[in-house]
């Protein structure tokens, strides 16, 4: 059953969505919906928080072009080009209707000049994207899309990507050996290390009004962790030409 106070919140909340209260998209508005959005955890400034250091150091590369792969209701495409305002974002997602929640996302926080929403990504469109981002003297790829990083990446010449960063969430446990059978393959020609997922507890939340809500019986806490049940990893390749 779905906790009360959530539901409520994301009732009163929805015309004018809730800001992000820490981490390196501080100020973004959300909005919360239905599914899948871990709102809480964004709001909180808890959300994914292992990768914040890797995310703050794109940011600072400064790519020219930033591709978000599985880019659900747009968070990080939205995050990065809040930061990020002479960069393109490439933003792929295959469900419609989450194109659409992207849209009003963009719109929501005032962005979106230069987003552009793409579909399915598979392996014709990622060469696409491998052409297109071999003009630029930076890029980043940031992919998350379930498990689908393994038959998109494991296959890749990464030396099409030489110019690019890679930040990719590893679908794991079950899959453990194929994270680390991708990062020897991308040690060629990128400097990779692996991001370990982290338990959370309230004294992760800045926000003391937040502390006080989460704090409350109701088991809320758990959201922090985005209902994660078990350890997972970031692969985080930087391109070694840069």
């Amino acid at each position: 059953m779905k906790n009360p106070f959530v539901r409520i919140l994301k009732t009163l909340l929805q015309p004018i969505g809730l800001r992000v209260n820490a981490g390196p998209f501080k100020g973004l508005r959300c909005y919360p919906t239905e599914s899948g959005d871990a709102v809480i955890a964004k709001v909180c400034g808890t959300y994914e928080m292992e990768i914040f250091p890797a995310v703050e150091e794109i940011i600072a590369r400064k790519p020219q072009i930033v591709a978000d792969i599985g880019a659900a209701e747009g968070f990080y495409v939205a995050g990065f080009a809040s930061r990020l305002h002479e960069s393109q974002i490439i933003a792929y997602e295959a469900k419609p209707e989450w194109q659409e929640r992207i849209r009003n996302l963009l719109r929501l926080n005032r962005l979106g000049q230069s987003v552009v929403i793409r579909g399915f990504c598979g392996k014709d469109e990622l060469q696409t994207l491998a052409h297109e981002v071999a003009s630029a003297e930076r890029s980043f790829v940031f992919m998350d899309i379930e498990g689908g990083e393994w038959p998109l990446l494991l296959e890749e010449d990464f030396r099409e990507w030489r110019n690019t960063d890679f930040l990719v969430e590893l679908h794991e446990p079950s899959t453990r050996e194929l994270g680390t059978q991708l990062a020897r393959k991308m040690e060629a020609t990128h400097h990779v290390s692996m991001i370990e997922a982290q338990g959370r507890s309230l004294f992760c939340v800045e926000s003391r009004l937040w502390r006080f809500f989460l704090g409350l019986p109701g088991g809320w806490t758990s959201r922090l962790n985005e209902g994660r049940n078990h350890q997972m990893r970031w692969l985080f390749a930087k391109s070694n030409s840069q």
